[in-house]
């Protein structure tokens, strides 16, 4: 439930939910997958592995987005635990959903630093046109679990001109009105 109870968003986990592979889903690194417990049963996280600092490490892919999801209006919520903070150039941007090293992903969420500006939740979002982008200060408890939720209408939010909006914990924490 978001904006204080008010607005329902079904659950639902996207076909083609798959364990990384770079023969399929284009260059990176394979992440190790680890099952651990999750905030309701398990949960996927990356295990150890021989890692380097500018590898792009998954663990899970949804693929074909473009086809999963509408650009027209949308919702993407994530359970997250952050287990040490994202340090630049060392822990650089933790990439929840998508995430900044995918070529073009129409939705992505991550976790950002850069060693100038403060750590931010950010949610970009582009569809084919000029990528938008909600940002919200996000220093989450370490090893708790947050639940994060980015919704998306081209026609405007609950009657609103905003367009997409950003939560976490089911509270709003910012927005854009750009279409």
């Amino acid at each position: 439930k978001l904006d204080g109870g008010t607005t329902d968003v079904p659950s639902e986990i996207g076909p083609n939910l798959n364990y990384y592979d770079p023969s399929v889903d284009g260059p990176g690194d394979l992440g190790n997958v680890q099952f651990v417990p999750g905030r309701f049963n398990s949960a996927a996280s990356v295990g150890s592995g021989d890692y380097y600092p500018t590898s792009r490490v998954r663990a899970l892919v949804l693929r074909d987005l473009r086809k999963v999801l509408s650009p027209e209006r949308g919702t993407i919520a994530v359970w997250y635990k952050e287990k040490e903070r994202p340090v630049p150039y060392e822990h650089n941007n933790y990439l929840i959903f998508g995430g900044g090293f995918d070529l073009f992903p129409p939705v992505q969420f991550q976790n950002s630093v850069d060693g100038v500006n403060p750590k931010t939740l950010q949610f970009i979002i582009q569809f084919g046109g000029e990528r938008q982008l909600v940002d919200a200060l996000f220093s989450p408890p370490l090893n708790e679990w947050v639940h994060i939720a980015a919704v998306w209408d081209r026609r405007g939010i609950d009657g609103t001109s905003e367009t997409a909006r950003l939560y976490v914990n089911g509270n709003w924490v910012g927005a854009t009105t750009a279409n």
